[in-house]
């Protein structure tokens, strides 16, 4: 008697393991359907689970996500992408195997970028419901919760060759809902190749993100605020930012971001390209004159003793205002610059 009813709990439960097995995958298979767009394609070679009794998984074999913007793409793929599904259905360890490739193809020209790691790349996926309740209807924009990535050390290569490093990677993107996005981010760069104008580098970002609720606006971003955005390269130069901004589609943003540069000279150089507005040397007399530590009478000397106005200040303080009168950088207002006062003969410039 006792044979018989542990026989039909075994029996009972093989069979209740097999339907919600069968409508996981099921849901899994929608679930990425359903996520498909006109910019968005999702392919795979076969979704399998496995697991039985208490160890669920779902594995996606040759798994591909193309991103189309017009003539341009994005095609991420990867081995394998294997889900260890908790008991509530409603956490998944993910796992990418050892490597990510990145093919980007923009117009005739072709680039591909691997993401390796000695271990595997590993995160940590949450959602909004039981992957046993997912409707029909249902996308991964809106099941997704959020998603975390930790490793310890990924090596980033182009066309085979190592480009540069990162360790200690710790990413984290969290939804309330389709609207509010809450982002943190932080990690080390290495490189030992001329990619950027620093070999080393640390980035620590906590940010929220809220779009538009609904509608044909719903990728629009409204509104930015930076808890903390920390950037520190060759450990002697150092960009603290905070603040907030709210965004407009067709008009200047409105908000204030508050910085702290320390040795803001070498980050001037390092961080910002030759060919915007603005030549360097130009920006570094702007930030200067936003900090009053040196006179107008300083900053309109010859261009050979120029730099002298902003050698010295080893930590610089300063806001950006964003407003309807224009952008103000401390009192000076941007769209008000008089920019004769401050050519540069060809030759001194940076």
């Amino acid at each position: 008697m006792i044979r018989k009813i542990l026989l039909f709990v075994f029996l009972a439960f093989t069979i209740i393991w097999f339907a919600t097995a069968y409508t996981i995958k099921n849901n899994v298979v929608s679930l990425m359907k359903n996520s498909e767009s006109d910019n968005l394609k999702i392919s795979y070679n076969a979704v399998k689970f496995s697991g039985y009794p208490f160890n669920w998984k779902i594995t996606v074999t040759d798994p591909k996500v193309k991103l189309i913007d017009h003539v341009n793409s994005k095609e991420f793929t990867c081995e394998n992408i294997v889900l260890n599904i908790a008991f509530s259905t409603k956490r998944a360890a993910l796992n990418f195997g050892p490597f990510i490739r990145e093919v980007d193809n923009y117009g005739d020209k072709t680039f591909t970028y691997d993401v390796r790691s000695d271990d595997d790349i590993k995160g940590i996926g949450k959602f909004n419901k039981p992957l046993y309740k997912i409707s029909k209807d249902d996308n991964l924009k809106e099941l997704l919760k959020s998603i975390q990535l930790n490793n310890k050390v990924l090596l980033i290569f182009k066309d085979n060759q190592e480009i540069f490093k990162i360790n200690d990677l710790a990413f984290l993107i969290r939804k309330q809902n389709l609207a509010n996005i809450s982002l943190f981010l932080n990690m080390n760069y290495y490189s030992e190749k001329d990619i950027v104008n620093f070999k080393n580098a640390n980035l620590d970002i906590a940010a929220s993100l809220k779009f538009a609720e609904d509608g044909e606006d719903s990728a629009i971003l409204q509104n930015l605020n930076i808890e903390r955005f920390i950037f520190t390269c060759d450990n002697d130069s150092k960009v603290n930012l905070n603040g907030d901004l709210q965004l407009f589609a067709n008009k200047l943003p409105k908000g204030k971001l508050y910085f702290e540069l320390e040795n803001y000279n070498s980050i001037v150089d390092k961080l910002l390209p030759n060919n915007i507005i603005f030549s360097k040397k130009i920006i570094k007399t702007i930030i200067a004159k936003a900090i009053n530590k040196a006179s107008d009478a300083q900053l309109n000397t010859e261009q050979n003793n120029a730099n002298s106005a902003y050698n010295n200040i080893e930590k610089a303080k300063f806001d950006i205002e964003f407003s309807d009168k224009g952008i103000n950088i401390g009192s000076i207002n941007l769209l008000e610059l008089k920019l004769g006062e401050h050519k540069e003969d060809p030759k001194y410039r940076k």
